[in-house]
């Protein structure tokens, strides 16, 4: 079920539901498998902007290997046709970063109630933020609604 949620947020009373268990027991699960770097969750950003922010953390499976074997992707041309290529791709890239960055940054990602989002935002211990914003495509533009932010884009 997590393979399906793979850069999405987490919505545990749902899980909850299809595994007939609490939310909690969920949250619970959630942390064993981010304890054996199974699953990563990166938590919502907390810049102080006026919009209304979603608290829920994203779910990434850190190996995108087993992501697409959980989903019966076989090969490269299966993976091209399916609709997980943009949420496989953006894994792929957050947990790179991630894994590079040194102890002085953090990283969450940013969306608001009326789903303006950014991928990931890095924070460093001086309060420099960039935003990443991560597409698969060939023609990638930004959208109005993130300048203003007051975000260094890259």
């Amino acid at each position: 079920m997590l393979a399906h949620y793979h850069g999405q947020q987490a919505v545990f009373s749902e899980l909850g539901k299809s595994l007939e268990v609490s939310h909690t027991t969920i949250r619970s699960y959630l942390d064993i498998l981010t304890d054996f770097y199974m699953v990563r969750q990166v938590q919502p950003w907390s810049g102080n902007t006026k919009k209304r922010f979603i608290k829920s953390p994203k779910i990434y499976l850190r190996d995108t290997g087993i992501l697409h074997r959980l989903l019966n992707v076989s090969n490269f041309d299966n993976l091209l046709g399916n609709p997980i290529l943009g949420a496989s791709w953006e894994g792929f890239v957050v947990e790179n970063i991630i894994l590079r960055l040194s102890s002085k940054w953090r990283y969450s990602y940013y969306r608001t109630s009326t789903q303006t989002e950014i991928d990931l935002i890095l924070e460093d211990e001086n309060n420099e933020i960039w935003a990443v914003e991560i597409k698969r495509s060939s023609a990638l533009t930004l959208k109005r609604s993130y300048f203003p932010l007051n975000i260094r884009y890259s």
